[in-house]
């Protein structure tokens, strides 16, 4: 029944139903009770038969008189119930029955008919009694009667029928009288309901419902009428409101005109305060970048004029203390962008091994002096390549970071990142940074993410720091769709959270990993005094396959390999940790390497944090193996492995970014618009250090003048604030003529802020570069629009062009890669004759022999050195024959022609710098050499063949000039594998040397 039904309807429902349930279970009562009855009187009646068939056929069965009997037995057939009725013998034998038309006869008694008692069966056909037939006691037979429950079963269907149409009457009596009875109760709620709708339609509230009854309707009428009062009464009192509000109105204008008055000056108010701030952090930032400038780059300067050490010491701590003044700078205007909306995130790609390496650049210095480890732990699950602003994700890093390293006096600081979820397009990774630091209370806690703000402010005075770091971590971590938490505990250390949304770099981006390396079955051993470092090791080698033992320090690693060794077992390789109480990581290699008892001495792995050249060297001359510095990602370790157990190959190295000294702008000219003569005289030194030939102006008036005179200018720095004019107004006007629509102006300002940079791109300006300058940032920027050759370290090794008429032996040429050392190229030359002077017979065998192969090796050989003498001719015809599709009988002869030309060209230099090739003698920075050498070999650079031939033709006589030139010929043909085992072989044979020399 729905709800909506209408009260008639439920009244007559209820009635009708109440009806049919008290129906149902009368007539389920009557109808058991029948069924009862019924049985009951069946089986009464077929046992009054037995008695009565059992008295009368005593003496026909004592007789065994079987026509009397059955004279008995057939009177039964009046009684329409009975089926089945038969006398048997004491021994069970049928004697007489009878039975109803096709019923069947049983043939003998069932087996519980063997009793002394009347036996009563019942099942859903028929009902049966067995009954003992006595005379005088004694057992005369048996007397089986079946009755049929077929007249039961009419019985009970006729009355079934009987009780259906008695039920069905009596449910259209009830339906008849609740038709009738319900009027009762629902005519008087029909009357209020159209009472109700009348008031409503009219809203005539004054109106009165009539009360007929004195029940629960009459209750209803009372309640509706007390409403219709109330109603009445707040009519009245809303139209009075109205009243008066329609009254108020009428001045309402001219208080809205007034308060809108009110508002305008409000928000005029607090543009002009926004203003003021922007303009004061603007002007506060010029001010001091101004100064700073000058402090920094003169730092910068100074540094590099080789001052004695108490003078590099003042300038470290003035550098030191400028940076960080620049750093609080950066602060305050980061946060104020956040503040306003102004900082917006980057979407690109970046390497998150990368991000964390850098990281531990940064923190590791500071973390180095006061003797703290910094430890990172990145899931195995976690994407290495990603999209998203690596910058300000490394910004939140570096200050969580920076912070643990202030806070904390001893232990280790541990940075990890796990997955919390990702799919095939981005995902949101979870960072930790951990540290064991002084701690902070719950209050501390509770302001720390707030502007200005410290856990103490004795903080303030001890640790120093505005206060806006963690602030701007908060806002950072936001934008980019995450949150931060922190958890302390006072003196047991801090734990920062946060967790960011980044993207998922398409695999087409991603950088090559090194090939996965299989170590199952081989052993290792890690030694690291700091237990996080060790399970973190221990997870990445269970992870390549290794069977990994770890302990805590240098004596326990020379017991572990002892004992080891007496169960005749060995482990592969050692991870060995540098810094360790007791014995250090250096010393316990040592000891190893120079245990004579061991089987089989493991190759060693030496791991730290802190990455000194001098502990590098000292290492190697230990015989450690290898060294990896902290932080170890996966792919890092897997390549240190691979290369030292021989289960990969060595992987050029790659290029490293140019450094600012190592770019060179000879022969191109700035024009420098600058009117503070500290920052002009920083700019100028930083810019002859590149190369550049420097003209400087003091304002925009005069940088136009410039310009429109006979000298013309690659670039302009262009400074912003100045006298007369300014560069904003200088670059519009530069920007008019023709002549200048394609020359680089870049701005060179202390205003940092993101509209200074957006007015400084709307003026004209092709770039924006922020005071105080950055030595690395200024070539880079200048690189960028200018292109540049480098120097000596990096110059082309290609020939420079095709024409015949290029020099034999062009000397500016070769002397420009020597870095202007005369004598470097002189001893260059002299080298190249020393390795060379025999290879046009070689090259004779070959064309002879037909050896192609060999050609073209030499041809490759050639063609670099060549290059590095300046014998340029040379260089082209080594080119032309190194070509693929090249005739080789074409150009070979060239070659040989070019080769003997240039061999005659240097001849008459030989005899000058003779002497210095014969000395016969191991140079002093030998060493350091071949580590040199080993790199360039590595990364497959073509100078490495020329350092080799310079330096075995420098130690003509000694017996390691064979193996240098064995080493430079297998370089030059290719195999870079051999050509690293042959250097490592002679730097062992070497450190040995030298030790016991020493000794």
């Amino acid at each position: 029944m729905q709800i909506n039904q209408s009260i008639k309807f439920k009244l007559v429902f209820i009635t009708v139903l109440s009806s049919s349930l008290a129906l149902l279970a009368f007539s389920g009562i009557l109808f058991f009770y029948e069924i009862t009855l019924s049985e009951k009187n069946l089986i009464s009646n077929l046992q009054t038969q037995v008695d009565i068939i059992t008295e009368n056929t005593q003496a026909g069965l004592a007789f065994m008189d079987r026509s009397s009997t059955e004279k008995t037995l057939s009177a039964l057939n009046h009684n329409t119930d009975i089926l089945y009725a038969g006398l048997y013998d004491k021994s069970q034998t049928l004697l007489a029955s009878y039975h109803k038309s096709s019923y069947e006869i049983p043939i003998s008694l069932p087996p519980e008919a063997l009793t002394d008692v009347r036996q009563l069966i019942k099942n859903k056909s028929f009902v049966q009694i067995i009954q003992p037939v006595y005379l005088d006691k004694e057992l005369l037979g048996y007397l089986l009667l079946r009755g049929s429950f077929e007249s039961f079963y009419t019985k009970l269907h006729n009355y079934v029928y009987t009780l259906l149409l008695a039920f069905s009457i009596a449910l259209l009596i009830a339906l008849s009288l609740s038709l009738r009875l319900q009027r009762i109760v629902s005519k008087p709620i029909i009357r209020i309901a159209k009472f109700i709708n009348r008031v409503t339609e009219a809203k005539t509230y004054t109106e009165r419902a009539t009360k007929e009854t004195h029940d629960e309707l009459g209750i209803l009428v009372d309640a509706f009428n007390r409403m219709l009062e109330q109603l009445d009464f707040s009519l009245q009192k809303r139209d009075e409101a109205e009243q008066a509000l329609a009254h108020h109105l009428e001045h309402l204008q001219e208080t809205i005109d007034e308060q809108t008055q009110d508002l305008q000056q409000a928000v005029t108010t607090a543009e002009a305060a926004n203003r003021s701030k922007s303009d004061f952090l603007a002007n506060m930032s010029h001010e001091i970048r101004t100064p700073m400038n000058a402090i920094i780059g003169m730092t910068h300067l100074a540094q590099g004029a080789e001052p004695n050490s108490n003078q590099q010491g003042y300038l470290g701590k003035i550098d030191s203390a400028a940076q960080s003044l620049l750093n609080i700078i950066n602060d305050i205007l980061d946060f104020s962008k956040i503040e306003a909306g102004r900082l917006d995130l980057e979407y690109s790609s970046f390497y998150l091994d990368d991000l964390l390496g850098g990281l531990s650049d940064l923190v590791g210095f500071n973390a180095e002096e006061k003797c703290l480890e910094i430890i990172f732990s990145v899931a195995p699950d976690v994407p290495r390549y990603l999209m998203g602003d690596a910058l300000r994700l490394g910004q939140i890093l570096l200050n969580l970071t920076n912070n643990a390293v202030k806070f904390t006096e001893h232990g280790e600081i541990l940075i990890s990142v796990s997955v919390e979820s990702q799919d095939n397009v981005q995902c949101r990774l979870a960072f930790t940074i951990r540290d064991s630091g002084i701690g902070m209370t719950q209050n501390q806690i509770h302001g720390l993410f707030k502007a200005f703000s410290q856990a103490d402010s004795s903080i303030t005075r001890r640790y120093g720091g505005t206060g806006l770091g963690l602030a701007i971590c908060r806002q950072l971590v936001g934008m980019m769709d995450g949150d931060i938490t922190v958890e302390s505990v006072p003196r047991q250390g801090s734990t920062f959270r946060f967790s960011v949304c980044l993207g998922i770099a398409p695999s087409f981006m991603a950088r090559a990993e090194p090939p996965p390396i299989d170590c199952s079955g081989k052993t290792t051993l890690v030694v690291d005094d700091n237990a996080i470092a060790r399970e973190i090791l221990s997870t990445l080698l269970s992870s390549l396959g290794f069977v990994v033992e770890t302990v805590a320090s240098g004596i326990e690693a020379l017991e572990c390999i002892r004992i080891r060794q007496e169960a005749g077992q060995s482990f592969d390789l050692v991870l060995m940790d540098w810094r360790m109480p007791g014995m250090d990581g250096i010393e316990a290699a040592a000891r190893i390497k120079s245990d004579t008892h061991l089987a089989k001495i493991p190759a060693i792995l030496m791991i730290t944090a802190f990455g000194h050249n001098d502990l590098a060297q000292r290492a190697h001359q230990l015989g450690v193996d290898g060294f990896l510095l902290k932080p170890i990602m996966l792919p890092a370790l897997v390549n240190a492995i691979g290369l030292l157990l021989g289960l990969a190959t060595p992987e050029p190295a790659p290029l490293k970014p140019q450094s600012a000294e190592a770019l060179s702008f000879q022969g191109r000219r700035v024009l420098l618009v600058e009117d503070n003569a500290f920052n002009r005289d920083v700019a100028i030194e930083m810019l002859l250090a590149l190369g550049f030939k420097v003209d400087y102006v003091v304002n925009g008036q005069e940088s136009i003048d410039a310009l429109n005179g006979d000298i013309t200018y690659d670039l302009v720095l262009m400074d912003i604030q100045m006298p007369v004019m300014d560069g904003l107004k200088a670059t519009r006007l530069i920007r008019t003529n023709p002549r200048f629509a394609q020359l680089p102006v870049i701005a060179m300002t202390a205003h940092a802020m993101v509209e200074d940079r957006e007015k400084s791109l709307a003026a004209g300006m092709n770039d924006h570069i922020t005071k105080p300058i950055n030595p690395r940032n200024l070539a880079a920027t200048l690189q960028r629009w200018l292109g540049t050759e480098v120097n000596s370290a990096t110059y082309s090794m290609e020939p420079a062009d095709t024409d015949t008429n290029v020099e034999l032996l062009d000397l500016n040429k070769a002397l420009q890669f020597a870095d202007h050392d005369e004598d470097k190229m002189y001893s260059r030359l002299i080298n190249f004759y020393s390795c060379y002077q025999a290879v046009p017979e070689e090259l004779d065998g070959m064309m002879l022999n037909n050896d192609h192969e060999g050609l073209r090796r030499m041809a490759h050989t050639l063609k670099s050195a060549s290059g590095y003498i300046g014998a340029l001719r040379l260089q082209l015809a080594a080119a032309q024959l190194w070509s693929n599709n090249a005739p080789i009988e074409q150009h070979a002869p060239t070659l040989r022609q070019e080769l003997q030309a240039v061999l005659a060209a240097v001849l008459p230099y030989k005899p000058a710098q003779a002497a210095n090739n014969l000395s016969g003698e191991v140079p002093s920075a030998f060493a350091s050499t071949l580590e040199q050498l080993e790199n360039l070999i590595r990364t497959g650079d073509a100078r490495a063949s020329v350092r080799l031939s310079e330096l075995g033709a420098s130690m003509a006589g000694h017996s390691l000039s064979v193996e240098l030139i064995a080493i430079r010929d297998a370089f030059d043909e290719l195999d870079i594998a051999l050509a690293l085992s042959k250097l490592g072989s002679l730097r062992d044979s070497h450190a040995i040397t030298e030790k016991l020399r020493h000794d």
